[in-house]
């Protein structure tokens, strides 16, 4: 069987039956092949004549039949087929050889097509991407001017002696608004780099989730008794996971003060754990504005900002960037994140980790 190079267009030997006593060159132009090609009709062969050379192969075949695979205006390549007794090839077993041919080639240019419209969408999803970053990174640097601008202010007046009488609240401002250009620009890199590159930076140790999801829980309580918020600690089973504690921290921090910060006042959030298999699944409910349909599909998408008003760079010392950072490190300790939300009622962000086993 001989076919088509896709770069080249030339021919080339794809399969050689093991009865041939020989390796068969590649068809050269002025032979039957290439007429069969480019007439797009089996060649048949009734007796094979003897040959003088080490091609003869009329002690092994007597009959042969050359069979072009070809649709419509697709040339793939071709078939051979051997007879060991003569064959005349009646009328129906040339029809056939016909079918076999054209039959092959359309399941050659499915195939094709299938893999072209894959391909492409491929492409058009990179695309979105890549038009996702640009506009993201674009907002990003925009955004980082506000602490720089801070912290340029705050040190012009200083230099004024407007804050001769207490520098040490000068250096405060000025450290508040560093810290938030670290996150800022911790959590960029993370999104911009190859997740291989930062993979390699994770470093795991065992963790009793409860009581450091509890902490957690508490270092927010602050920020929800300004909005009157009650945060219910419900039963989380007492089990350990492998994870980076610097990650972890990150990943729930992420999700309650998401859930605080859009909650509404005087409501109500939950954590709650269960055990499904060798899997924790922590859930993270509250009762605030909610996700839109349409953005919930995208939310964990990189480079995608649910709403800019919600997802703001300069949102007291917060990144913005809290969902697509937080897909990333659930996927990075083998597990998964998931979201449901109902606009106007609430969210809720199941995260999903594999426990230790005893034997872990």
């Amino acid at each position: 069987m001989s076919g088509l190079a896709k770069k080249d267009q030339e021919f080339k030997l794809v399969y050689r039956s093991h009865h041939l006593p020989y390796t068969p060159l590649s068809p050269t132009m002025g032979g039957r092949n290439t007429k069969v090609l480019k007439s797009f009709q089996p060649d048949f062969v009734s007796i094979v004549e003897k040959r003088k050379d080490k091609y003869d192969v009329s002690k092994y075949m007597k009959s042969f039949v050359i069979i072009p695979i070809t649709y419509q205006d697709n040339i793939y390549g071709n078939i051979v087929i051997c007879f060991k007794k003569l064959e005349k090839f009646s009328k129906e077993k040339r029809i056939l050889c016909t079918l076999i041919g054209s039959n092959i080639a359309h399941v050659i240019t499915i195939f094709r097509n299938k893999e072209m419209l894959k391909n492409n969408e491929e492409d058009r999803r990179k695309m979105k991407e890549e038009e996702l970053r640009t506009e993201f990174l674009a907002d990003a640097m925009h955004e980082l001017r506000t602490p720089l601008a801070i912290i340029k202010g705050t040190v012009d007046l200083s230099m004024k002696n407007y804050y001769a009488t207490n520098q040490s609240i000068a250096f405060e401002t000025i450290n508040t608004e560093i810290q938030h250009l670290t996150e800022i620009l911790s959590e960029l890199s993370v999104l911009t780099a190859k997740d291989s590159h930062v993979q390699r930076k994770i470093q795991t140790k065992k963790i009793k989730l409860a009581p450091f999801i509890k902490k957690i829980s508490e270092r927010w309580v602050t920020l929800a008794n300004k909005k009157s918020i009650v945060v219910q600690l419900k039963k989380i089973p007492p089990v350990s996971i492998f994870a980076d504690e610097s990650y972890l921290n990150k990943l729930f921090t992420n999700i309650v003060k998401n859930a605080i910060t859009y909650g509404r006042d005087h409501g109500h959030i939950s954590i709650s754990g269960t055990i499904k298999r060798n899997m924790i699944k922590i859930d993270i409910r509250d009762d605030g504005v909610g996700i839109s349909s349409d953005d919930l599909k995208r939310v964990f998408e990189r480079f995608y900002r649910v709403d800019k008003s919600r997802s703001s760079l300069n949102d007291n010392n917060g990144s913005g960037l809290g969902l697509a950072i937080t897909k990333w490190i659930v996927e990075a300790h083998g597990g998964k994140i998931t979201a449901e939300s109902t606009l106007g009622k609430g969210s809720t962000f199941s995260v999903s980790l594999p426990v230790v086993t005893n034997n872990g």
